[in-house]
């Protein structure tokens, strides 16, 4: 317990300082980084690391996609220095090429394993192939979503800190629910959740984190961000969002069990890899995402 509290320190006082005053582009190569140790550590797991045909690509097309968001977040911020009027440009014309990169890394990722899955077809695992593809889509787009909403420029103002506000309260929501659902566990768990998939949770465990995770996401986001109607709408949903947080840290279980591993890597002593750290983050991230989107599209609607 002690080298787990005490790598968790040491990494949150990496992390956090990074994406506060590390820029867009320090966050944006801290999240290239990430993806793609996260999308190495999936190879391992899926028992594919060693074909370099496919690590190589893999990892060079996941760290593409938080580039291209710093480009765009990038263009973005500059523009809102300049005006307001010059930002709804440039956010439609300039940063619109940067958001077109991400469709097609997916669209060249898929094209190179239906390649890699024809010419292979007897050295390659067809079955873990396509598995991997589908896996590292997930995590490269959550991922993605986790750094949109840390720059999201909330009603195109430079020194809105909304977005930061958003990233800490979806962090506090997947890694609250977790922490409050051990330690629930730990004192009241009996029933156990679902045992053939994860034997350490259970019901109690379940409960306990869904209402202090999200109740913990919510006061945060209130207190900081304020009482704006996109604030109060995720201040609702973080309930939602915390039961999606844990069935993504059960989706991660279900991967590790099938493959037989118990942990994804080994970078955080006490933690495991990186996708151990932010297996529900990545279910939550894009949850969050999409409730923004939506939300963006019916004020422009309403608008």
């Amino acid at each position: 317990m002690l080298i787990r509290i005490l790598t968790a320190f040491v990494a949150l006082a990496l992390f956090i300082p990074l994406m506060i005053f590390g820029g867009v582009w320090g966050a944006c190569a801290l999240f290239a980084v990430i993806t793609a140790l996260s999308v190495f550590e999936m190879l391992e797991c899926c028992g594919l690391v060693k074909k370099l045909y496919i690590t190589v690509p893999a990892v060079i097309l996941s760290t593409l996609v938080p580039v291209s968001e710093g480009l765009r977040a990038w263009y973005t911020y500059q523009a809102l220095l300049v005006s307001s009027h010059t930002a709804a440009a440039l956010h439609v014309k300039i940063p619109a090429v940067a958001a077109a990169v991400a469709p097609a890394v997916l669209c060249l990722a898929l094209l190179w394993v239906v390649f890699v899955a024809t010419l292979g077809y007897n050295k390659v695992d067809s079955e873990k192939l396509f598995m991997f593809f589908g896996l590292a889509v997930y995590i490269t787009l959550g991922f993605l979503a986790l750094l949109r909403i840390r720059y999201y420029f909330f009603e195109y103002t430079a020194f809105n800190e909304l977005g930061l506000k958003l990233f800490a309260f979806t962090l506090i929501v997947a890694w609250g629910t977790d922490t409050f659902a051990y330690f629930f566990g730990v004192l009241f768990g009996k029933k156990k959740l679902c045992p053939e998939i994860s034997p350490k949770k259970t019901v109690a465990g379940a409960v306990g984190g869904t209402l202090l995770g999200s109740a913990a996401g919510a006061l945060f986001l209130l207190l900081t961000a304020g009482t704006g109607t996109l604030c109060i709408v995720l201040a609702c949903c973080a309930p939602l969002l915390s039961g999606i947080s844990q069935f993504g840290d059960l989706a991660a279980s279900v991967i590790k069990r099938k493959f037989g591993v118990k942990d994804y890597g080994r970078i955080f002593p006490g933690h495991g890899g990186v996708l151990d750290r932010f297996d529900s983050v990545l279910s939550t991230a894009i949850a969050v995402w999409l409730i923004i989107s939506i939300y963006d599209n019916a004020v422009l609607f309403a608008g």
